[in-house]
Parts: structure tokens; C-alpha cells; sequence
């Protein structure tokens, strides 16, 4: 999860200067992690590298704390 944020990060930083020219140099469309992330779910790397995994950490963290049980103290 973290490394595909990383790459989504980098290429905006990377290119950044080049979408505030007036005209841009580059367009948003052209930014392949970019337009990943905020493109199709259902066929994106989005979907594989983040989305799936952070419900599989999720499940593992509540599968770990489901037999704690809040106990009360007076």
C-alpha cells in the first residue's frame, strides 16, 4: 500500500511544474499513476496494490482483537 501511494505522490511532484503552465506542458490524463488512481477501480492498480490489501490488514487487525472483550473497572 505504501509504495503505491509512493508512486502516486511521485509523479504528481514530478510533473507538478508542468500542470500549472499556462497551457499545460503535461495534462493530468497523461499521468499514468494519477490517472490510475483516480480512473476505473475495477481494472486499476489502485484496486490490486491498495484497496485489497487494506481490507485484508483490516481483517487480520479485527480477526487479532475480536477475543478482546472491554472489560469494566470500578
Amino acid at each position: 500500500m505504501e509504495n503505491y501511494v509512493r508512486r502516486v505522490v511521485k509523479e504528481y511532484e514530478q510533473y507538478w511544474a508542468g500542470l500549472q503552465q499556462d497551457p499545460p506542458i503535461v495534462t493530468f490524463a497523461n499521468l499514468e499513476k494519477l490517472a490510475d488512481f483516480t480512473g476505473q477501480f475495477l481494472d486499476s492498480d489502485f484496486r490490486k496494490d491498495f484497496s485489497e490489501r487494506y481490507y485484508v490488514a483490516v481483517g487480520l487487525v479485527r480477526q487479532d482483537l475480536l477475543p478482546i472483550h472491554y472489560v469494566h473497572t470500578a
